[in-house]
């Protein structure tokens, strides 16, 4: 094979010329385009679109009564000591309570019990037509109970609170939003009703719980009040034990409320019309950029052949192509 020196003996190929070449083979960008448009819509038919489900939330805009528990006033100061509970302002409210408990365990084992969530999240585990939890075999599971295994944590189990607790850790994000006190929950699912049906429940069933709690403490403290009042003989401690129970029944009212105990719903829950991952935009213009750059990479190798094969001689703008000598 003759070297590049020996096939252009005197003659320099100019930028001019090389545009020239690159030109006359501009089909394979083009080519790279179409192809490239084509892998990336055959990518997101074949791919498993993500809907994101949000919802706002804020502490509610309501005072709840002061019952005092913790001092001021006589006899308030022992409740909380003699009820084996720290009571009082000090500690988180519900609001606190309620967003933490979206990462717990204990929200995990009220969602376990709805089948629609477990079903769902764990459709690879779930024979719906056997009505039952089975462990298909495949390569990323005989790694997982390697691994499982490995680390003691003995065979395959069926998904349960431990593993929608897991899941709610990765899956449910939480952040704080531009406005002062709003937190935006986000979760995302392929199907778009699915994250806005789970999300909803995700809070209501956080709200619910800490509302229970909290009812089942004011009821108590109510037994415990009434109790000491018909015991009380002093006028002073009488009185203070009264306003405490009348602040305590005031915070029972609210509890019992339909309305929202924790938190006030901004806005939400609500679901995106349009995918969020993968991302249409982003998909298509990495794919394209791919195929143009194979496309051009293509055209440069083939205007080389051309340079090789034909020489330009210029009559003003116009080109005309003279076949090299060999």
């Amino acid at each position: 094979m003759k070297s590049t020196e020996q096939q252009l003996p005197n003659d320099a190929i100019s930028f001019r010329d090389s545009l020239f070449f690159i030109w006359e083979a501009r089909l394979h960008m083009f080519g790279g385009l179409v192809v490239g448009l084509v892998v990336a819509t055959l990518f997101l038919i074949t791919s498993h679109p993500e809907f994101e489900a949000s919802i706002s939330v804020a502490p509610p805009n309501i005072s709840l009564p002061d019952t005092n528990f913790s001092g001021g006033e006589v006899g308030t100061g022992t409740l909380s000591s003699l009820l084996g509970i720290k009571a009082g302002n000090d500690g988180p409210g519900p609001y606190d309570r309620a967003t933490f408990m979206f990462h717990s365990r204990e929200l995990a084992e009220k969602l376990s019990h709805d089948p629609v969530i477990m079903h769902t999240i764990f459709a690879g585990d779930w024979d719906a037509r056997g009505q039952r939890w089975v462990h298909h075999l495949s390569v990323s599971s005989t790694i997982h109970d390697f691994v499982s295994w490995l680390f003691g944590r003995g065979s395959w189990m069926p998904p349960g609170p431990d593993a929608l607790s897991d899941y709610i850790q990765g899956a449910v994000l939480l952040k704080p939003s531009d406005q002062h006190g709003v937190t935006i929950i986000t979760y995302r699912n392929v199907d778009g009703r699915f994250a806005k049906y789970f999300l909803g429940m995700l809070v209501a069933t956080s709200d619910g719980a800490v509302r229970e709690a909290d009812r089942q403490r004011y009821e108590l403290y109510q037994s415990y009040l009434t109790e000491q009042i018909g015991k009380t003989n002093a006028v002073d401690v009488r009185q203070s034990l009264i306003a405490l129970f009348i602040g305590v029944t005031q915070r029972v009212m609210l509890v019992s409320s339909r309305a929202n105990y924790s938190m006030d719903i901004l806005d939400g829950p609500k679901v995106s019309a349009w995918p969020v991952a993968p991302s249409i935009a982003m998909t298509f213009l990495i794919f394209v950029m791919i195929g143009i750059a194979v496309g051009a990479a293509l055209a440069i190798a083939q205007a080389g052949e051309l340079a090789f094969a034909w020489t330009i001689h210029w009559s003003g703008s116009r080109p005309h192509l003279v076949r090299r000598a060999n």
